[in-house]
Order: C-alpha cells, then sequence, then structure tokens
C-alpha cells in the first residue's frame, strides 16, 4: 500500500483496500512511522487523501514518531483539502 502511494497511484490504492489492506496500519519500518494516510499527506497526494478520508474506520488521529498529524502535514506541504 505504502508503494503505491508513494507513487501517487490511487488506482492500486484502491485495489489494495478493496482487498483488504490495513488503512490504520502504523509502519514502524521506516524512520516516520507512517500511516497510509499519514505518508499521503507527507507526499502531498491530494487525491489519495480524499479516498482515504472517506473510510468510515479511517483513524485520523494516528500521530507519526515526531507527534505529528495528518492535518499538520498537510498544513506543513500547503494542502487544505484534509480540514474540509
Amino acid at each position: 500500500l505504502f508503494e503505491s502511494i508513494d507513487l501517487n497511484n490511487l488506482e492500486e490504492v484502491e485495489k489494495q483496500i478493496q482487498k483488504g489492506a490495513n488503512i490504520n496500519y502504523q509502519n514502524f519500518k521506516n524512520n516516520n512511522n507512517f500511516t497510509p494516510l499519514l505518508f499521503a499527506c507527507f507526499k502531498n497526494h491530494t487525491e489519495i487523501i480524499e479516498y482515504l478520508l472517506e473510510i468510515s474506520y479511517l483513524n485520523v488521529n494516528t500521530l507519526d514518531k515526531h507527534g505529528r498529524s495528518a492535518f499538520y502535514l498537510s498544513c506543513m506541504k500547503g494542502n487544505l483539502v484534509i480540514v474540509d
């Protein structure tokens, strides 16, 4: 899932989630402990962010290892889509 987000491939992200990929998984293998939403915000991939935010069971309150939220990362990147 993270690779598809990195490549900004919304179609593949959708397929993986439909097949059961865990959208609340926190990746402790990387340096930032991102969830898919945090990573999409960090990469500033608006369409993927919007898609993920439509999923009712998405945890939007997870923080990365630096204490940054998806809202913070989006603001940092100048993308306010998450605010709406």
